[in-house]
């Protein structure tokens, strides 16, 4: 648990996770996961684990960090244009 706390970029000063945002699209059920792990020892990584399928993981995003924007997409954007277009769609 201590090792994907530190990755988790979205946590309390005292290591308690933090979900921001809306919830994401996932063939995952959330609510299926939090059952399944009731009775799990570990409540923590229950929480993480349903809270990260339903806000999303958040590893090694830091939120203080600026965002830059590209200068141009990466080569294989542009070698592989359908395989970008079906993605977005």
């Amino acid at each position: 648990m201590g090792d994907l706390l530190r990755l988790d970029s979205c946590r309390l000063q005292g290591g308690s996770p933090v979900w921001l945002g809306d919830e994401v699209t996932t063939p995952l059920v959330w609510q299926e996961w939090d059952k399944a792990l009731r009775d799990h020892p570990d409540q923590r990584l229950r929480a993480y684990i349903t809270n990260g399928i339903r806000y999303g993981f958040r590893l090694g995003f830091e939120y203080g960090s600026p965002c830059r924007p590209t200068r141009k997409n990466m080569k294989s954007v542009l070698q592989h244009p359908v395989v970008v277009d079906d993605y977005l769609a």
